[in-house]
């Protein structure tokens, strides 16, 4: 399978003035410049800047995978992942992920009350005023932050962790999720692990931790199966999910792409989309190679 597409949107590099252009794999060609302190009185301008350069990801994101949603497959993979658990009116789960309050709503439609912890910091308050704006929509959810989440033991039925190792230690946040379950619950765990000659010091897997703000080290398999079962949960699915998640990012990908031809952005869209592109590109790559797995574990106890 092979990434043209994608690639060519890199050329609107070409848009954006005093930008030097990257060498062919999104890797940059040259050592980025060292960091400078910003003067006092830029600090409001460097703030609203970051905070145009959100909502322009958060646009870029919706228009992708669907309103709210930041991973491929949008509404629909976020109920088929979540249907195993078997979610009723009855049933609470526990999600923690990045990007999860678009999933929150999807599987809260399915019946169950859902509590997420959002994992990406910058996420946390636009997620707020969603909800506050579309209070029905997310009638059945509760929101917070994963870093100040006060998480009560056996207050859930399920959990989900999706993509939580990106931030936090994948095995410590499976700790902390276990600790808040009641007894005979089911787990559901989504995390990329380093597949066949993965090389973390590589400047390809380097450059793709970064735009991920990838903090720690990928999962290690051995380590997360080794946790579930010293928790007492007994695994009964286990999916590599990298073809299917390259190629739904392949079809939100050329469908955005598509759109240019009737929308050309502007610079500052234009800058955003580009950096979200080599993300998506980098990562796409490493998986077509092998370097990089997505997998999934369904777990009981």
């Amino acid at each position: 399978m092979h990434l043209p597409d994608l690639r060519s949107l890199l050329d609107f590099t070409a848009l954006l003035p005093g930008r030097r252009r990257q060498a062919r794999g999104g890797v940059p060609s040259r050592a980025p410049r060292a960091a400078v302190a910003i003067p006092a009185g830029d600090v409001q301008a460097a703030a609203d800047q970051a905070g145009q350069a959100l909502a322009l990801r958060l646009a870029i994101s919706h228009s992708l995978w669907g309103e709210w949603f930041f991973h491929p497959g949008g509404l629909d993979e976020a109920q088929r992942l979540a249907k195993p658990l078997s979610l009723n009116d009855s049933t609470t789960l526990l999600l923690v992920g990045s990007g999860m309050l678009g999933a929150a709503r999807a599987i809260a439609a399915l019946g169950s009350y859902v509590t997420v912890y959002e994992t990406e910091k910058p996420l946390v308050a636009p997620s707020l005023e969603e909800m506050a704006r579309h209070a029905k929509a997310s009638r059945k959810v509760e929101f917070g932050a994963w870093d100040q989440a006060r998480l009560k033991p056996g207050a859930y039925r399920h959990a989900a962790l999706i993509g939580v190792g990106r931030t936090d230690s994948a095995t410590a946040a499976l700790g902390r999720a276990a600790a808040a379950l009641k007894p005979q619950a089911q787990l559901l765990m989504i995390e990329p692990i380093a597949g066949e000659g993965f090389d973390p010091t590589s400047p390809l897997a380097r450059r793709w931790g970064a735009l991920e703000g990838r903090v720690v080290p990928l999962a290690n398999e051995e380590a997360v199966l080794g946790v579930m079962a010293g928790l007492g949960f007994d695994v009964r699915v286990r999916e590599d999910m990298s073809q299917r998640h390259l190629s739904l990012a392949l079809i939100g990908w050329q469908r955005r792409i598509a759109e240019l031809a009737r929308h050309r952005p502007g610079r500052a869209e234009a800058a955003v989309l580009v950096e979200e592109a080599e993300r998506w590109l980098l990562r796409l790559k490493l998986l077509q190679m092998g370097q990089l797995r997505l997998m999934r574990w369904h777990a009981m106890r």
